[in-house]
């Protein structure tokens, strides 16, 4: 599609520029392992938008992880990698309360879990219900990843980009 290849060649930031191609390798891969053919998107308001809306799929990176999610219904989904800046993020938009001091693995952790439901109901436009799973990548870095959908998803399919990364 012209208009993906157009999105990605123009992004100057090397490791989005490849996080953005693996999150669109990895769709076509879910899309293949349901045996769907891979439909038409289109770029709405800074969004990837499925244009016969048979389907609706967001995608999602964060440091060494890409997700994406494909349903029949609304679906929001978010990945963050657990850092400081998630921590910050969270104190700015004032969307939990911290303990003032040191900040420990448990309160990162909440804050990025408190961010992904916040990014996922965002880009599913409606609230929902969420679930949220804790990810770690081949190099011991460790993420939240959340959903956001009419129902409680219970697991994954998670598909191994080891030799992109």
């Amino acid at each position: 599609c012209k208009a993906r290849k157009d999105y990605i060649n123009s992004i100057n930031n090397a490791l989005r520029k490849k996080q953005s191609l693996l999150v669109w390798k990895l769709l076509e891969v879910a899309f293949k392992i349901n045996n769907l053919e891979l439909p038409d998107f289109c770029l709405i308001d800074g969004k990837w938008v499925v244009k016969d809306q048979k389907f609706f799929c967001f995608l999602t990176h964060s440091n060494n992880i890409v997700a994406v999610a494909v349903s029949d219904q609304p679906i929001g989904v978010d990945v963050e990698l657990l850092s400081d800046k998630v921590v910050r993020v969270c104190k700015k938009k004032q969307l939990a309360e911290l303990d003032e001091g040191v900040v420990n693995l448990e309160q990162v952790q909440i804050c990025a879990r408190v961010w992904c439901q916040f990014e996922s109901q965002y880009k599913r436009a409606e609230s929902g219900i969420f679930s949220n799973f804790s990810l770690q990548d081949k190099k011991g870095n460790k993420y939240e990843l959340v959903s956001c959908s009419d129902k409680k998803i219970e697991s994954l399919n998670l598909v191994i980009l080891d030799k992109y990364i």
